[in-house]
């Protein structure tokens, strides 16, 4: 990047600092007249930010009030890569575009339960790489579908941040299952392979330049700490991103799980988590794309 390119990026990244200190009394604000431009498609972790208003509450205080997010059709908890490749799913993209023609951003999570479904502690380093390499070729179908309604589009392509089966399987039956389903990994373990899928899947991606791959691997433990597990607030490193060639990969600390106070289980934040990742979106890309798309 050159000097201009660091310096905004900085810019932005204190802008968004200053916005996570009154995370707690966000609200999505009036405006007199609004513009679909961002339509959220996915799994759960896309449904949670469409139900919070996430992407509305970012956009408005970084200053982009006047654009909101759709989702009601298309943020599917439980919904797969390999669902969203097929046509009945790619109907539902298909109907929101049609509904909406202003959208020119999507707000894409989704892989996660492909990952969840298969992967195992057991599996060699070979099959992992084939479980990942699968879910990065469905998304690939996914996103050509996508090109092949409107060219112009562009995709952000959220990683997921670090879960907390830990801790939370011992409140949350489901957590437990999950965890026992997942051969009993450790924080570093189940970490390290979440990043590793989403990692296969922008490097399978890379090429198309309307594809934004925004890793947020270590965030919560970067704007709220783990006080418990002897984190404070932004004394870890902030996830990587494209301003700086995604270094570190794994912000915060990856042998840790994410804090379990913002957990509604062992895979779901709460509000104040997906409204972090949506200023985080905002300071990446958001903020950027939509001063110079007005």
């Amino acid at each position: 990047m050159n000097g201009q390119s660091i310096k905004l990026a900085t810019m932005r990244i204190c802008r968004f600092i200053l916005l996570l200190a009154t995370i707690a009394t966000l609200s999505a604000g009036a405006t007199a007249q609004t513009t679909e431009r961002v339509l959220i498609v996915g799994d759960s972790w896309a449904e949670l930010t469409w139900v919070y208003g996430s992407v509305d509450k970012a956009l408005s205080y970084a200053g982009h009030g006047d654009k909101i997010a759709v989702g009601d059709v298309t943020a599917i908890g439980g919904s797969t890569a390999e669902q969203w490749k097929t046509s009945a799913y790619q109907a539902l993209i298909q109907q929101e575009l049609t509904a909406y023609p202003s959208i020119d951003v999507i707000h894409l999570n989704v892989g996660g339960n492909d990952f969840l479904g298969a992967w195992n502690t057991s599996m060699s380093a070979a099959q992992e790489q084939a479980l990942f390499q699968q879910i990065a070729l469905d998304i690939e179908v996914l996103v050509q579908f996508v090109h092949s309604v409107d060219p112009n589009i562009q995709i952000v392509l959220n990683g997921y941040d670090y879960v907390n089966l830990e801790e939370m399987r011992w409140q949350d039956p489901f957590t437990f299952l999950m965890w026992i389903l997942l051969g009993g990994p450790s924080p570093a373990q189940i970490n390290t392979a979440l990043f590793q899928s989403s990692a296969t899947i922008f490097n399978h991606l890379s090429s198309d330049p309307t594809v934004h791959f925004l890793n947020h691997a270590g965030l919560m433990h970067w704007a709220y700490g783990y006080p418990s597990r002897g984190l404070d607030p932004r004394t870890t490193p902030l996830p990587g991103n494209a301003h700086n060639g995604y270094r570190p990969p794994l912000g915060g600390d990856p042998t840790k799980p994410g804090p379990h106070t913002l957990m509604l289980d062992g895979i779901h934040f709460g509000q104040e988590g997906y409204d972090a990742i949506a200023l985080h979106c905002t300071a990446r890309f958001y903020d950027a794309w939509f001063d110079a798309h007005p």
